[in-house]
């Protein structure tokens, strides 16, 4: 489970308005702002929800034709907020924490989101806490396959394990897995208890072939735990056998464009290279209609790095052995390599903004291009952020053209702060934007003077879903598009 990865729960959308105009605004007097932030849990034995507690969270709305004056707002523990008083009508900065919200109407917020595993989770803190895999029947192993582990109730998931810091992988021929991972090392470090309803997924990807001649990894043998319970900084061994599962499905015949996301590379960042590309069918174990909210089990997957250049993949073979109701979601995304050096560092931030797109395989295109397209010539104080920018201000605004390709739905901007420590460049949030305009202007007490800053734009569609207003929630079909300034200091 990644803390806010982020898609999210069901909130009814209405007004709570308190003044004299109707729920979109329009007029004048004043209204309400309000919203409900509830969490929906995704565990094996059923969705749970729970209410957000903003009781010591800060809400606020900016009035950027004021100055960017504040009125204050209530958090409360139940997961709602308020904030009275505001204009009703008129563009609003509506602040929460880091967060700001651009907004012309007056509609309810929905601040919910969806995360996997339980509210109880227990994350893996000590290192190490091994789980040590004892297993037989597995596919002889070869160069290219793959282990990996999930567990949705948990929390947890580490694809490709034996590739990412396990000691004692299969070598070649190996028909049994006896190895052992340090779940502290894993991308979503949570520990499985099948005492709390936990199943724990084993999966072997091994090679396959397209129909079009392409190699891809396929999932072909799995193991169904639901024996586990792992505790920090103790040791847990999984012992079992792996069932074999036929690839008796097939995919439809896909022609991956690969060279219309190479042609992005320079508007992602105008340093940028490809880096790598994905194409795959997941098992998306969210709730119906939303898109993937995490790490998810890969049936068929083609993972090519830096390739540039037009396949016709044709069909996959895949097989399913999961739950009827995860879904079989098609996703496709390039990344790029981005580089950025804190003042006085020597030591790199090495980043991969990436470009793609998530859509149910049954509606999943034959001919596979990108959908939505990166945030074009940006700027900052009236400058293009393409080269080092100094002295834009301590409240510039930021612009940009829409993307070349696609209609966003909205835009989320990041402004981060690079910093040196001890020679290695580090990065901190100093702000994120949601809005549907194509520019935003940072309010006061966001930048310092003396300050190393860089801005990272997302391009956004998300099924019908208005992320101005739910901006923490996905629905499919799901597209992202990231480009990434310069620079810059106020």
């Amino acid at each position: 489970m990644a803390a806010l990865t982020i898609a999210l729960g069901a909130i009814a959308c209405g007004s709570n308005a308190s003044g004299t105009t109707g729920p979109d605004g329009g007029g004048g007097g004043t209204v309400t702002l309000s919203g409900t932030g509830v969490i929906t849990w995704v565990t094996d034995t059923g969705n749970q929800t729970t209410n957000a507690d903003y009781s010591t969270s800060a809400f606020a709305a900016l009035d950027p034709n004021n100055g960017f004056a504040a009125i204050a707002g209530i958090g409360n523990a139940n997961g709602t907020f308020s904030i009275p008083n505001v204009p009703a009508s008129g563009t609003l900065y509506v602040k929460y924490g880091r967060n700001y919200f651009v907004v012309d109407g007056r509609p309810t917020f929905d601040l919910g989101y969806e995360l996997m595993g339980r509210p109880d989770y227990a994350s893996a803190i000590t290192s190490p806490t091994n789980l040590t895999f004892s297993i037989s029947n597995m596919a002889s192993w070869q160069s290219g396959d793959g282990i990996g582990l999930f567990s949705i109730g948990g929390g947890a998931a580490w694809n490709w394990i034996d590739q990412t810091g396990a000691t004692n992988p299969p070598g070649v021929g190996a028909t049994t897995l006896n190895m052992t991972g340090d779940m502290t090392q894993a991308p979503d470090p949570y520990l499985p208890s099948a005492s709390k309803g936990d199943v724990s997924w084993l999966l072997q990807y091994t090679i396959g072939t397209s129909s079009g001649g392409t190699q891809y990894g396929q999932l072909t043998r799995y193991v169904r735990d639901t024996t586990i319970n792992m505790t920090d900084g103790k040791p847990t061994t999984m012992s079992g056998t792996f069932t074999a599962v036929s690839p008796n499905k097939t995919t439809p015949s896909f022609n991956l464009l690969r060279s219309a996301w190479a042609s992005f590379a320079s508007t992602v960042n105008p340093t940028a290279s490809v880096s790598s590309n994905f194409l795959g069918v997941m098992a998306n174990y969210a709730p119906s209609g939303a898109a993937g909210i995490d790490l998810a089990p890969q049936l068929a997957s083609m993972f090519k790095n830096s390739a540039t250049t037009d396949v016709n993949l044709g069909t996959l073979a895949y097989a399913n052995p999961f739950p009827s109701s995860w879904a079989e979601m098609f996703q496709v995304h390039t990344s790029y390599h981005v580089s950025y050096m804190a003042p006085g560092a020597t030591t790199a931030l090495d980043l991969y903004p990436s470009v793609g797109q998530q859509v149910l395989l049954s509606g999943a295109p034959t001919t596979v291009s990108p959908t939505l397209g990166p945030a074009q010539s940006i700027k900052i104080g009236g400058q293009s952020a393409s080269t080092q920018l100094s002295g834009v201000g301590l409240t510039p605004t930021i612009s940009w053209s829409a993307p070349a390709v696609g209609t966003p739905q909205a835009y989320s901007v990041w402004v981060y702060h690079l910093t040196n420590s001890s020679g290695t460049t580090q990065w901190s949030t100093a702000a994120v934007f949601y809005t549907k305009a194509t520019s935003v202007t940072v309010p006061p007490n966001v930048l310092t003077s003396g300050n190393t800053y860089y801005v990272a734009i997302s391009a956004l569609t998300s099924g019908t879903v208005d992320l101005t207003y739910s901006p923490y929630r996905s629905r499919l079909p799901y597209a992202w598009a990231n480009a990434l300034t310069a620079t810059f200091t106020p």
